[in-house]
């Protein structure tokens, strides 16, 4: 209880001080940050725009909502197992997030190609699902590039932040030529 209050009266977080400037010079960090950015991109794009696209190839307004739905409960799943098979898997968490960035790229691409409110439903709970495990990821994988998690992360959610005002008018502006 002391020790709170010390740091609370210090504002020093405990152990080493927070290097930021090495942390926004770190050429993994940069790297980091910037994927984390183009990914979301492309996330927001499809969370935003995916009843619209069934709209346009047949299927109804009522029954295309409900993507959005099996894209949170999925969602849901993704974040409690992924959660699981990282504290399972710690060493390989890159590896795991780069192989369920690359299913979430698939689900979102292969959208355009199945066109069945059945198979829409299934690329939407696996695009979910794997949102999800992306999300779960994120301290994971900064844990392992970096000691200062706290900046990083917050880092991290700027770019999630800047990615989701960037997609509004990009995305729409492109769904709109197409």
């Amino acid at each position: 209880m002391r020790r709170s209050l010390l740091l609370l009266k210090s504002k020093k977080a405990p152990g080493k001080p927070a290097r930021n400037k090495e942390l926004l010079s770190s050429s993994t960090i940069l790297l980091l940050l910037h994927s984390h950015l183009l990914v979301n991109l492309g996330i927001f794009s499809n969370f935003n725009f995916v009843a619209d696209h069934a709209v346009q190839h047949g299927i109804d307004a009522n029954s295309a909502t409900l993507l959005l739905s099996f894209m949170g409960g999925a969602n849901c799943v993704g974040r409690v197992f992924f959660g699981f098979l990282l504290d399972t898997f710690r060493g390989h968490a890159i590896l795991l997030t780069a192989l369920v960035l690359v299913a979430n790229s698939l689900s979102f691409f292969l959208q355009e190609f199945f066109l069945s409110f059945a198979s829409q439903c299934v690329l939407a709970g696996v695009f979910g699902l794997t949102f999800g495990a992306y999300s779960s990821s994120t301290v994971v994988v900064l844990k392992t590039v970096t000691e200062n998690t706290t900046t990083a992360l917050g880092l991290c959610f700027l770019a999630f932040a800047a990615s989701s005002m960037l997609v509004v008018g990009t995305a729409a502006a492109l769904f709109d030529k197409t």
